[in-house]
């Protein structure tokens, strides 16, 4: 009688162990699921910003391209006028 008490006792205390270890593994377990709900969240939010670069930096390529076909055209017409402007004659002042 006392060895099954022994036993059931013992049976009792793996059993409390084994509880203590599943509430460990449970509570590791919810960590990691938090963990890679954060990395999750980061990652979407770094793919948004990653896209609103790749936007801008295509912005500012067109513009770019504007502002120097703008210059090009800019030039052109100096360079008309230069034209133009040469074929007048400027007479001096005489005293």
């Amino acid at each position: 009688m006392e060895q099954s008490l022994e036993q059931a006792q013992s049976a009792v205390n793996q059993a409390r162990e084994a509880m203590q270890s599943l509430h460990a593994i449970t509570r590791a377990v919810a960590t990691i699921n938090d963990m890679n709900t954060q990395i999750a969240s980061a990652a979407e939010e770094q793919a948004t910003v990653s896209e609103e670069v790749n936007k801008t930096v295509s912005s500012i390529s067109q513009i770019s391209e504007q502002a120097t076909a703008a210059a090009n055209a800019l030039a052109k017409r100096a360079s008309g006028m230069q034209q133009l402007i040469s074929q007048f004659r400027i007479q001096g002042n005489t005293h």
